[in-house]
């Protein structure tokens, strides 16, 4: 079983494991085929600190009888692998694989590094280990940038959340607009500091239906909203969620599930309302419709057209 470890007190170059090679070598009814690093910190019940394995090669090895584990490694180059159990291959707290790059893996799962990986939070991700991910901001943010790339790696990036963007940028280079809306992605290949577009997908907009009465309306991925109303209801002012990361363009539709209603006023902090607007009371059976373009310059909503129609 090779293992390699790194650690000696409290002293990272006390002991240096650095450009090691493990080339055509097999590991048959191991613990453990091959281990490199320790988990991160303290071990030896605290006597000792692990620190990475560093610029390590392993090219042409199988493993057939015992995982294979790397727990504690920095540019670690794996060139053909196999694999008759799952790897220990992760990124978290306690075992750390930054600067990985891995071809020619077959057999059995490599860990975590080829998962659907959830981004860090915020403008600067990480995306030192994998190269599929997911996002998860629950509050606006505009991603111009990511760290610990690899050079020639190619990375794809999941929007999963309405309150996330990725935009061109000094490092960003996308070949069309910004990328936002649940369900997007944007594949991206890293190259002498840039990252540029290679592929992208867009989600599709199917509408999503709300309530006039809601204090905010959180649009998701849609760019029609169908906005219902009750006679008897009081409903809130318009307002859209982070409307800044959504579609360009906004159709909303209000219409009345029964009774006759006055439709609801629109939020001038974000939509810029003419005064020849319609605000006349809608009978059930009658839908005013309003489409608006969003111009990122002024911030806001401007109307491109409206009408009263029938939707029954």
């Amino acid at each position: 079983m090779p293992c390699l470890e790194n650690k000696y007190e409290d002293n990272e170059g006390a002991v240096i494991c650095n450009a090691n090679q493990f080339i055509g070598c097999s590991g048959y009814n191991c613990t453990h085929s091959l281990t490199l690093g320790e988990n991160v910190g303290n071990t030896g019940w605290g006597k000792y600190r692990a620190y990475a394995v560093s610029n390590t090669l392993v090219a042409g090895f199988t493993e057939y009888g015992g995982p294979v584990r790397f727990l504690y490694t920095t540019n670690l180059t794996i060139a053909g692998l196999f694999l008759r159990n799952e790897a220990i291959v992760k990124q978290d707290e306690v075992d750390s694989n930054m600067g990985m790059v891995a071809s020619g893996v077959n057999g059995a799962k490599f860990g975590q590094f080829d998962d659907i990986l959830p981004l860090e939070d915020g403008v600067k991700p990480n995306i030192g280990f994998g190269r599929t991910f997911r996002t998860a901001n629950t509050v606006g943010t505009v991603i111009t940038d990511f760290t610990n790339p690899i050079s020639g790696q190619v990375y794809t990036i999941i929007i999963g959340d309405s309150n996330t963007s990725i935009r061109t940028s000094e490092t960003i280079q996308l070949s069309g607009s910004i990328v936002k809306e649940t369900g997007s992605s944007v594949i991206l290949r890293y190259q002498d500091g840039i990252y540029y577009e290679i592929g992208r997908s867009m989600s599709k907009d199917w509408g999503t239906q709300l309530h006039a009465t809601d204090e905010s309306l959180e649009l998701g991925d849609s760019g029609l909203v169908d906005l219902l109303q009750a006679s008897t209801d009081k409903p809130r002012t318009t307002t859209i969620v982070n409307p800044e990361l959504h579609n360009a363009y906004l159709t909303v539709i209000n219409r009345s599930t029964n009774g006759e209603i006055t439709p609801p006023d629109f939020n001038q902090n974000q939509f810029i309302v003419p005064d020849d607007l319609s605000m006349d009371s809608l009978d059930w059976g009658q839908a005013r419709i309003t489409n608006w373009v969003y111009v990122s310059a002024l911030g806001k909503y401007v109307l491109s057209g409206w009408r009263i129609t029938k939707y029954y």
